[in-house]
């Protein structure tokens, strides 16, 4: 399987706007996701140096959250890509077997690829809290680089809710996509 998130941005870039369906929107949602929540951290690090014993540990313990999200979003990368590699090769097999059998591998490969679209919203929300809770700490330059940080994960958000919705439509099963839509509702 292919590393994406070990590409540098050049060959990311290159190998996303070829003509292979891998990596897609859903890797390009996470990668944004990663860079945003990145410039979250460079703004709560440098707030770190200037501030003193007490704050700095609260601040400290937000930014070891929020490279934790950087670092699962980072991941996410690739795993949206080995799961629509697989999804590409379920649609194909559907398409020539027309089985019920591969109609519920179809399915079970749509929940994957919605469910890591309900996680990335999920460490989405997480990353949003934690910028807020912080913007009050930051001067005036860093907050305005949170506030970029925030717009790219809210652009991130908005493309991983169309995508999830996007493999909700393609499931036949009502019961299963009822399931997974209920789910998305409550994240």
């Amino acid at each position: 399987m292919t590393k994406y998130s070990n590409h540098s941005l050049r060959r990311f870039s290159a190998e996303l706007s070829s003509n292979s369906p891998i990596p897609s929107g859903g890797s390009m949602t996470a990668a944004a996701a990663c860079l945003g929540i990145s410039l979250s951290l460079m703004a709560a690090r440098i707030a770190a140096k200037r501030l003193g014993a007490s704050q700095k540990a609260k601040l400290n313990a937000k930014i070891r959250s929020l490279d934790g999200l950087r670092f699962n979003t980072l991941m996410i990368v690739d795993r949206d890509a080995a799961i629509f590699k697989e999804l590409t090769r379920l649609f194909r097999q559907d398409r020539r077997s027309k089985t019920p059998r591969s109609a519920r591998k179809l399915s079970l490969g749509l929940k994957k690829a919605f469910l890591i679209q309900a996680e990335l919203l999920e460490l989405l929300r997480e990353a949003r809290i934690i910028n807020n809770s912080v913007r009050g700490i930051l001067q005036r330059g860093l907050k305005e680089d949170l506030k970029i940080s925030n717009r790219v994960i809210d652009a991130a958000m908005g493309a991983a809710l169309i995508t999830a919705k996007l493999n909700l439509g393609y499931i036949k099963s009502p019961l299963l996509r009822n399931s997974l839509a209920k789910e998305l509702r409550r994240r």
